[in-house]
């Protein structure tokens, strides 16, 4: 079950809303959340039922689990937990890669039949995980089975991205609300579902069709032309930003109707001026998560080696620096799929921010640029490395990734439209040398590039750039929690105060909430795109 969904807006959703506030306001003790957690179930299950005995396993397993974590054999306990975690999600996600290859290396010819990922795996996994390194740690435990199956399970968060902590989120189940702030809790909760839906439905699944259809031909070995690669590998950037932040912002949305705040995932990651800014903001919980249980731990045991080197030495520096972060990301690549698109993926960025932080190192700390001419050399330079990292995150294979690449560097040449000719009819052959033709924009017409089209997608740039995002729209009511277990670590300095894009309880936003909801929902039969399930 989708949330862009008939299914999940028109039934599942108010259903669940009604049945949850009759159990709250009747008083029936647990049985609200116990319905949550029953809802969930059915949320998870909906596309292939036998997948709710493997989440069921999950939560009952981790649930034990952790009753042993803290006692004198507290680290067998743990380890024990997290290699049957570890080994669920090997299985389902990185069995069929693994035996690929081993074949392609020792020429065996094993077979295993396709698994079927389920969705979310990867999220309540690792979310599981952290929950009993936490507890190993003495931080608190959960006592009550239920409040845990719906920190695991609760539907908003399943397949949406955040990866929560049991810090942030146990404390907001099993709240009393009054009559005025369940109406407040619908009225910012709808507001944030529907801009959410209108960026997955009306932006994201409209960029689709103009990025596809090139990928797939990469795959298939087609000749792809300049404009053709360089629309592909500008446009999916925009097309996984909306489509992965809309259906973050739906999270937020619906989970706020329950009065439940969700962390924050997304702000404004385009904006970044170098790459350690850029995964500051993108993915948010992910990175936190991999910043907490994987970064830090492996810095503070590989600093230990290094006490007593200068502390701008290049050992200090790879040691200490170096090598967590490339583990790090490697680590990050390998979690979003199971390929060597996402291993390289993992392995740019890690290489990005390793460059990053050598430069700081070496130019020392100094003020960000203020101006917009001083932030725009680092901003293009982020914006090409991104891109080219998501070349290989959207490709089938690195063979394909290779090719969309070698295109937009010219490699099948570069045509442009017949209309150009008069104007350099001086240089057509000196231009033909370097393989610059007059045959049109795109020969092979994989995406049919209007004009009309072209402008529609350049209007989004500054959406991108420019325009407030959902986190400073509703600002004033907390769209999302903006600290870590009590800490501050999202800085949302800029208020969306130009334009009056500031979201209040008022007929006039009533009225723009109601148009993009009736927008996304009269589009929600057109062709979509699910990217979840390699995650």
């Amino acid at each position: 079950m989708l949330f862009n969904s008939y299914i999940f807006i028109l039934a599942f959703l108010p259903i669940t809303l009604c049945i949850y506030y009759f159990l709250k306001q009747e008083n029936y003790k647990t049985y609200d959340l116990a319905w949550l957690v029953l809802a969930s179930f059915v949320f998870f299950s909906w596309w292939n039922p036998n997948l709710t005995f493997l989440l069921a396993f999950s939560v009952l397993f981790n649930f034990a689990i952790s009753r042993f974590v803290g006692n004198g054999r507290s680290r067998y306990w743990l380890v024990l937990g997290i290699v049957v975690n570890l080994s669920l999600l090997g299985y389902f996600k990185y069995a069929n890669f693994f035996v690929s290859v081993v074949n392609d290396t020792s020429g065996t010819n094993w077979h295993l039949e396709e698994i079927i990922l389920p969705i979310g795996l990867s999220f309540f996994t690792f979310q599981q995980i952290a929950y009993l390194v936490d507890v190993h740690f003495k931080v608190k435990r959960e006592n009550s089975l239920v409040r845990y199956a719906l920190f695991v399970t609760f539907f908003p968060q399943l397949i949406a991205g955040p990866i929560v902590h049991h810090a942030d989120m146990m404390p907001q189940f099993g709240k009393y609300f009054r009559s005025r702030l369940i109406l407040m809790n619908l009225a910012v909760g709808i507001s944030i579902f529907s801009v959410g839906l209108a960026k997955k439905v009306l932006i994201a699944d409209a960029i689709a069709p103009l990025v596809t259809p090139v990928f797939t031909a990469a795959s298939l070995g087609t000749p792809i032309s300049f404009f053709e690669a360089w629309s592909a590998v500008t446009l999916y950037p925009l097309q996984l930003y909306f489509d992965f932040s809309g259906y973050s912002d739906m999270a937020l949305g619906i989970a706020r109707m329950f009065g439940v705040v969700l962390p924050a995932n997304f702000n404004s990651p385009y904006k970044a001026t170098n790459i350690a800014e850029f995964w500051q903001r993108w993915h948010i919980s992910l990175t936190r998560f991999l910043l907490d249980y994987v970064y830090e731990p492996i810095a503070a045991r590989l600093t230990g080696r290094v006490i007593g080197c200068p502390r701008n030495s290049i050992r200090r520096f790879i040691v200490a620096l170096a090598v967590p972060t490339f583990i790090t990301f490697f680590l990050s690549g390998l979690w979003h799929g199971a390929g060597w698109t996402f291993i390289i993926f993992g392995f740019l960025h890690g290489g990005y921010v390793i460059l990053f932080l050598a430069w700081r190192q070496l130019r020392g700390r100094q003020a960000p640029a203020q101006t917009l001419i001083g932030k725009l050399p680092g901003w293009l330079l982020t914006m090409t490395a991104v891109m080219v990292a998501f070349v290989f995150f959207r490709a089938e294979s690195v063979a394909s990734a290779l090719v969309i690449l070698g295109a937009i560097c010219g490699s099948n040449g570069i045509s442009l439209p017949v209309s150009f000719l008069p104007h350099a009819i001086r240089y057509a052959d000196f231009l033909a040398t370097f393989g610059i033709i007059f045959e049109g924009v795109s020969p092979n017409d994989l995406i049919g590039l209007t004009k009309m089209r072209l402008l529609g997608v350049l209007c989004l740039v500054p959406v991108c750039l420019a325009m407030p995002n959902t986190l400073q729209i509703f600002s004033r009511y907390t769209p999302a929690l903006m600290a870590r277990y009590g800490r501050p670590y999202i800085n949302i300095s800029a208020q969306a105060s130009w334009l009056n894009l500031t979201w209040r309880p008022t007929r006039f936003w009533a009225v723009v909430t109601g148009i993009c909801m009736a927008f996304a929902i009269s589009h929600l039969s057109t062709v979509t795109e699910f990217i979840y399930f390699q995650f």
